[in-house]
């Protein structure tokens, strides 16, 4: 299974990324944790609306290829990390001004259902 999550890494970034992007480590960071927050809340708050590939154009913009956090890529850790610690937060909290500072940062990427 490894193997397979590691070849198709590989492809994904061969056919997703003809060149690698650099990110700085507070960007990339910052990145994970946005895509990270936006799936705790598609998880969480069945009342919104969520599209995510609005956040993964914010995190390629960012320097951080989409398929890093993808299972068994290089940045996965990272993203399971922020998940678990987004997730821990008050689903009240989350679902509102949580929700509501990626709605006004991202526009589109959240709204209601």
């Amino acid at each position: 299974m490894r193997r397979r999550n590691f070849v198709w890494c590989g492809v994904a970034a061969g056919l997703l990324a003809a060149m690698p992007r650099t990110a700085s480590a507070d960007s990339a960071e910052a990145a994970i944790k946005v895509i990270a927050d936006i799936t705790a809340i598609q998880v969480t708050c069945r009342n919104l609306d969520v599209r995510p590939g609005i956040a993964f154009q914010y995190i390629e913009s960012q320097g951080v290829r989409t398929v890093d956090v993808l299972p068994g890529c290089r940045r996965r850790a990272d993203f399971e990390a922020a998940f678990a610690k987004a997730s821990m937060i008050d689903r009240s909290e989350l679902c509102s001004s949580i929700a509501s500072k990626y709605a006004a940062d991202l526009p589109g990427v959240i709204g209601e259902r």
